[in-house]
């Protein structure tokens, strides 16, 4: 239910940027419209150092569209990767309002590549304002209404075994281990939620902190969300907050419905210090052992029974995973 209160919540929101200006001036047109149930909407996007002309197309845009008012760029001092350009952003915040009070009710990190449908921004502050969740996200879905899986069951030794072995009769045994969940038309309690929609109520930070910056890409939102629930407090997905996302469009690795690019290093490393922070070296070994495992046998099976398969695969998936895992002991301590 809507209410006059909800409608003028401060929501801040922080986009990172890095070579997405197009995108983020198409999400930016978005939240203008979001304003209309929002009126306290603000949005800082933090340029990673985009190499291309992003910063100036993004602030050429917000001067032309007339946003200056709610909207802001800041270009970061090095492309320090997610976490990093969303801790510039609270940080942002943080000292607009250093010598008073912050009125900030719910930080918002929103991917450069996602626009919203009505009210998206609206319902996750309805939701945070009437439960006793802390911490939320969107409902994911192509252009077309088709949903993307935005729901998830945090890493482990056994899911990262089906990961490697991909095999159905094993995925449906050990359901609950799996990372990725079914998809669902109602609100839940879950593991964590996708990154390119969160919405965090801001008296998480003063218990929680801010995100992990050692992570440069990917799983710094599984860790916030550990960390966050580690806590005390809730995850929530919330299906009536829906988000276009053109997921992959800035790295090209995230869509596994696509043929996937080689596996970045960054990505191997933000794996591997998700397992050893939160669970320690043990758990690694394991965890890499399965996989290993997992994945030659999947490979075999399928060499033999759809070639086809492979080819989907990341180029040189199982020669990366090695190389950057427990089994190479000097790349392991760097």
């Amino acid at each position: 239910m809507e209410n006059n209160d909800v409608n003028h919540s401060q929501v801040a929101t922080i986009i990172v940027n890095y070579n997405t200006g197009a995108m983020v001036c198409r999400a930016l047109d978005s939240l203008a419209k979001e304003r209309t149930y929002l009126v306290n909407l603000s949005v800082v996007v933090v340029d990673n150092q985009s190499p291309n002309d992003s910063f100036s197309q993004i602030k050429q845009h917000i001067e032309k569209q007339s946003y200056g008012a709610w909207a802001e760029i800041i270009l970061a001092e090095k492309n320090g990767g997610y976490a990093y350009g969303n801790n510039l952003g609270f940080s942002y915040y943080k000292n607009k309002y250093k010598d008073k009070p912050s009125p900030i009710e719910y930080y918002w990190l929103l991917n450069p590549d996602t626009y919203l449908r009505p009210k998206a921004c609206l319902n996750l502050v309805n939701f945070l304002s009437t439960t006793d969740g802390a911490i939320c996200g969107s409902r994911l879905e192509d252009p077309d209404g088709t949903p993307q899986i935005s729901t998830f069951n945090f890493p482990n030794t056994v899911s990262e075994i089906l990961s490697g072995f991909s095999l159905g009769v094993l995925d449906k045994l050990f359901a609950r281990y799996r990372v990725t969940r079914a998809l669902t038309d109602t609100r839940e309690t879950v593991d964590w939620v996708a990154g390119a929609s969160l919405m965090i109520h801001q008296s998480v930070f003063k218990r929680v902190g801010l995100m992990d910056d050692k992570y440069f890409l990917y799983f710094e939102e599984v860790d916030y969300c550990l960390q966050v629930q580690r806590a005390g407090f809730k995850c929530w997905y919330v299906p009536e907050s829906r988000i276009v996302h053109e997921v992959g469009a800035a790295t090209g690795i995230s869509d596994v419905r696509k043929r996937q690019p080689r596996r970045p290093t960054y990505w191997f490393d933000s794996r591997r210090r998700y397992f050893l922070k939160n669970h320690g070296f043990i758990t690694l070994i394991l965890a890499d052992f399965g996989w290993t495992i997992g994945y030659i046998f999947w490979c075999l099976r399928k060499r033999l029974t759809s070639p086809k398969d492979l080819d989907n695969q990341p180029p040189k998936y199982l020669q990366d995973f090695v190389r950057n895992s427990i089994f190479n002991v000097a790349r392991l301590k760097k």
